[in-house]
């Protein structure tokens, strides 16, 4: 509270050298945009390099993945391949062993003509 020293009438008022305004009427200074831009990409550089390498490490991992996944199906097929020879490998030994087989009945067998239809 402010105390004067003479009683201030209406007159007194009318002729002070001051201006009063509303507190709702406060100085609007505008939005800092500059600032705040510079100081959000100075934050987002550092955030985006490192999501940009994560992203290009996941890609590198998923490009491995199936590289990996492509190469155990090569394996199984080869193994597969393998297993049937050497199965057809064991037959064609017990054959000859078993003297079913034999190099002179592969060759008449391979050399004779085709029989002919009767038609």
């Amino acid at each position: 509270m402010i105390h004067y020293s003479r009683p201030l009438s209406f007159c007194t008022l009318l002729v002070m050298p001051f201006q009063t305004r509303r507190v709702t009427d406060a100085r609007k200074r505008p939005f800092p945009w500059r600032r705040t831009l510079v100081s959000a990409l100075s934050f987002a550089r550092p955030l985006t390099r490192w999501y940009l390498a994560w992203k290009e490490e996941k890609e590198k991992e998923t490009k491995r993945k199936k590289r990996t996944n492509l190469l155990k199906r090569v394996l199984i097929v080869l193994l597969a391949v393998l297993c049937a020879l050497l199965l057809l490998a064991g037959t064609v030994r017990a054959l000859v062993s078993l003297r079913v087989l034999s190099f002179r009945s592969l060759v008449s067998v391979t050399g004779t003509e085709l029989p002919r239809d009767a038609d």
